[in-house]
């Protein structure tokens, strides 16, 4: 187990069929994803990893879905970036 944001965590290691990797730390007790390695972005002219963070996860159309997201640059200098989701559109089927 792992500690996120004060949380005690399982951390997953996922692999595709064609052999890339990414982790997933779930959260022990909701059992809802707490962070993932995100894509590596391209900042200041070289690759930095990306962590994403979610919480405060409620029930939209009877989903449970993060309304806040926050993205951290490892050895990126500034604040991490936080998003927060204010609304949910449903495409309908065609």
């Amino acid at each position: 187990m792992e500690k996120v944001e004060n949380r005690n965590t399982y951390k997953l290691k996922l692999t595709t069929s064609q052999g890339v990797s990414t982790h997933v730390w779930i959260d022990a007790q909701t059992f809802l994803e707490t962070k993932i390695e995100g894509e590596p972005r391209r900042l200041d002219g070289t690759y930095h990893p990306v962590e994403v963070y979610f919480r405060d996860y409620r029930q939209v159309s009877g989903l449970l879905l993060p309304l806040f997201w926050r993205q951290r640059f490892s050895r990126w200098p500034r604040r991490p970036q936080g998003f927060e989701i204010l609304r949910f559109l449903w495409r309908k089927s065609l």
